[in-house]
């Protein structure tokens, strides 16, 4: 029971490095995405769109950006590409709940 508590608590030590990493690797990507937020709050939707995908090149793997996408591709009735963010949204969000749970 020791040595499975000791796999956990080296696992989440793994992961909170990990983590760090890509906060500090992707500061880029999160100021993109907040430029794209900002010109979606004004109803830019097409430079929110080229800001969520320069963001996306960077960082790949961050749910909040498909999202957003999403909405603005909505906005401009791109509705393919909609679903297919909204999908991307969903299955990353899920990827994070599958191993929250078994992180417990």
């Amino acid at each position: 029971m020791k040595k499975y508590h000791f796999l956990k608590s080296r696992m989440l030590v793994k992961l909170l490095i990990l983590a760090i990493f890509f906060c500090l690797a992707n500061c880029k990507s999160f100021n993109l995405y907040i430029k794209g937020e900002q010109k979606m709050k004004h109803e830019d939707y097409d430079a929110a769109i080229k800001y969520y995908n320069s963001s996306l090149e960077i960082d790949s793997i961050q749910p909040s950006i498909y999202r957003s996408r999403a909405y603005c591709y909505l906005k401009k009735a791109r509705f393919y590409e909609a679903l297919l963010d909204i999908n991307k949204y969903i299955s990353i969000k899920m990827m994070i709940w599958i191993i929250s749970v078994e992180l417990k």
